[in-house]
């Protein structure tokens, strides 16, 4: 199973860091790099473009997917966040 966490400014969705679980090292370090100090908020297409360019494994697809998740979770938690009373 392949994972991608980020941690971010909840105010800016401003990514301030960001992990890969299920990969080998040298593609959790590349996550790290394409995710520093991304937005959020601009969506995952730029970031899993990056990704799928420069990623080169068998496990590429599914970390694509992974940061296409990570992005997708912290827009359910936000939109969760606006509902709360």
């Amino acid at each position: 199973m392949v994972s991608v966490e980020v941690e971010a400014d909840a105010a800016t969705g401003t990514i301030l860091g960001a992990a890969a679980k299920g990969v080998p090292s040298v593609s959790a370090k590349l996550v790290e790099e394409v995710l520093a100090s991304r937005s959020l908020e601009d969506g995952p297409q730029e970031a899993v473009d990056r990704v799928r360019r420069r990623y080169v494994c068998p496990s590429h697809k599914a970390l694509c997917t992974a940061v296409a998740n990570a992005y997708d979770a912290y827009h359910r938690h936000r939109d969760q966040g606006s509902r709360s009373p």
